[in-house]
């Protein structure tokens, strides 16, 4: 059979046009896909290396920010630690300046407080303690833990001058109320019931006051587990919640307070 009969047979000229056109469109639209494709390629593969490179880039100066950090913090750290060894140094000279006054007010009911005889080796003790030599000697405790101050962070440095005051101010009273034969418990000054209503919840007070005299020495040794536990956070490098922040604010406003009261500037 012929081409021009075979033509005939299957419709004639216009059914081969169309399987022309099929066979020419389905080659180019093949091309074309191939094209697009390595073109879409090269496009992917383009962007892809300018992503790596962003990556690398980034984490470079991530890195460079993060050594950086890692050298101001060690070096920072360092400061920290010295810091908190000068507080706890300070705190436990503090803590044997107001010695005397938790025995007192721990072993004797407060009956007992402005009848006892004047050559018991108790009021001989308290005899000897004086307005001046107090003043004279928490001074320096605050001025050389205050030199850290920066490196403390506020809240431990409120618990700190908190301490200070509650052991300088019950001794102050325990030697006017000597002076005056009109020895009062501790905790019953207006002051002072502030700090503790401030600094401890309700089952460390009644810790404090469960007792029939109140325990000044267990307040101070709640108040010392406050400070512990800040200059843990320091050591560990653990930054300080806004809580705390918080927190040293109140504190700082209630030490603001002491000038209203018979504080250590009398």
């Amino acid at each position: 059979m012929e081409v021009l009969e075979i033509i005939t047979y299957l419709g004639g000229w216009a059914v081969l046009t169309v399987g022309i056109s099929v066979f020419v469109g389905k080659f180019f639209a093949e091309r074309m896909a191939d094209k697009l494709k390595i073109k879409w390629s090269g496009e992917q593969e383009e962007k892809l290396e300018q992503l790596r490179a962003e990556i690398t880039r980034e984490h470079s100066i991530f890195t460079a920010i993060l050594n950086s950090y890692s050298s101001s913090h060690q070096f920072s750290q360092s400061d920290r630690i010295k810091a908190v060894q000068t507080l706890w140094d300070n705190i436990l000279k503090t803590r044997n300046l107001g010695s005397f006054p938790s025995f007192f007010f721990d072993v004797l009911l407060e009956s007992e407080y402005n009848t006892i005889d004047k050559k018991n080796p108790v009021m001989i003790k308290l005899n000897s303690l004086s307005f001046e030599k107090i003043v004279e000697e928490i001074g320096p405790i605050i001025e050389s833990v205050e030199n850290f101050r920066p490196f403390l962070g506020e809240h431990l440095w409120s618990l700190f001058k908190i301490y200070t005051i509650l052991v300088s101010r019950v001794s102050i009273l325990l030697i006017e109320g000597r002076k005056n034969n009109d020895i009062k418990s501790w905790h019953k000054d207006e002051y002072i019931q502030s700090i503790l209503n401030e600094i401890f919840d309700e089952k460390e007070m009644h810790s404090i006051t469960s007792g029939i005299m109140g325990s000044f020495k267990v307040a101070t040794e709640l108040l010392e587990q406050k400070i512990l536990f800040e200059i843990l956070k320091i050591i560990s490098g653990e930054l300080a919640a806004e809580s705390n922040l918080s927190k040293a604010k109140k504190l700082q406003e209630l030490i603001g307070q002491e000038k209203n009261y018979n504080n250590l500037t009398k």
